[in-house]
């Protein structure tokens, strides 16, 4: 058993600050010391969130196709957040983006907040895990289920003034900062809330403080069919419509991957590599072409007659040793070494 268990030091809690994940954080301090965690939770909060102050905050990171600049929701969406964001604005309305399902109004919000901090909600909308101290920049509710709101309580959650606000939640209550918001709804949600307002003699009120961008077409601007794919579509005869419309649609996304390189090939980038290596090395040697052997053995003949002729000299081959003098030279040793002269 860990002898440190049931204490927080200032190892583990310098190891939890480390955490990009502030759940994961909390995890770690509430295993070591439950009771440390709940006396130093809010003072850790406040540290984490400073430490992590800078961090890169991406929300998405699939493909997307290019978005449509002139479709009003796009348009009067960039203006929207360049506004709340510059701080001029005293009372930032509240955006909300009604459009039916497919039309990629969820991809669209997501890439338009990349790398800010948004206080996000889906599906029920619960407070428990708010955590203030991380200085929101923008609160977003993408298609999150509103019908058991409790209206006062998010009539002054989406008013944008930068006021404090209670929000009960279970056995306890939460502090929230109202800053401005998004609302990302398709049009049953939407005409949901409408209903909520008036049933508090708000509808005025909710019309006049929103900004409501609707749409009918795609946010994005949609790719040409591939050939392949609709020449092939017998590939999938059988399937469920809907499974096909994924596959294709899966199709796509990676052609656009690709075509992300331009019109260059492969063999065309290879090409380009081996020409800027080309450039970095110094010239090739230029070697002569070997001569036949022919005219090498005419060219080595004339240059010895040449010499020749400027040393005027006659070539002597070497003579043949004397055979028979040196075999009386034999008879004449044997003779000295056996003392017979005779």
């Amino acid at each position: 058993m860990d002898k440190n268990k049931g204490r927080l030091g200032d190892i583990d809690i310098g190891k939890a600050l480390r955490m990009p994940d502030l759940e994961e954080a909390h995890a770690y301090l509430k295993n070591i010391s439950l009771k440390g965690y709940m006396n130093n939770v809010a003072k850790f909060d406040t540290v984490w969130a400073q430490e992590h102050s800078r961090d890169n905050y991406e929300r998405i990171k699939i493909k997307l196709m290019p978005w449509k600049e002139d479709n009003p929701v796009v348009k009067n969406s960039c203006v929207w957040l360049n506004s709340a964001l510059s701080g001029k604005t005293k009372r930032v309305k509240t955006l909300v983006i009604v459009s039916n399902t497919k039309m990629g109004k969820t991809e669209f919000i997501n890439d338009l907040l990349k790398n800010l901090r948004v206080d996000e909600f889906r599906g029920r909308f619960m407070m428990d895990g708010h955590n203030e101290s991380l200085k929101y920049d923008i609160r977003l509710f993408d298609d999150a289920n509103l019908n058991d709101i409790i209206w006062p309580e998010f009539k002054s959650l989406i008013s944008t003034r930068g006021e404090q606000i209670t929000i009960n939640v279970k056995y306890s209550h939460a502090r929230v900062t109202s800053i401005p918001t998004v609302l990302v709804l398709n049009p049953g949600s939407w005409n949901a809330l409408q209903r909520t307002a008036k049933e508090f003699e708000d509808f005025d009120w909710l019309e006049k403080n929103t900004v409501v961008l609707q749409t009918n077409e795609k946010l994005y601007i949609e790719p040409p069919p591939k050939e392949e794919s609709v020449q092939d579509k017998s590939k999938y005869d059988g399937l469920d419509p809907k499974l096909v419309e994924m596959l294709l649609e899966n199709e796509v996304e990676e052609d656009v991957s690709l075509d992300d390189m331009g019109d260059d090939t492969i063999d065309d980038l290879n090409d380009i590599i081996e020409e800027l290596e080309e450039e970095s090395m110094p010239p090739p040697v230029a070697l002569e072409e070997p001569k036949p052997v022919e005219e090498n053995r005419e060219k080595r003949k004339s240059l010895i007659l040449s010499l020749l002729k400027e040393n005027d000299t006659a070539i002597i081959p070497p003579k043949e040793p004397d055979v028979e003098l040196t075999q009386q030279a034999r008879e004449l040793a044997s003779r000295w070494s056996g003392g017979n002269f005779n």
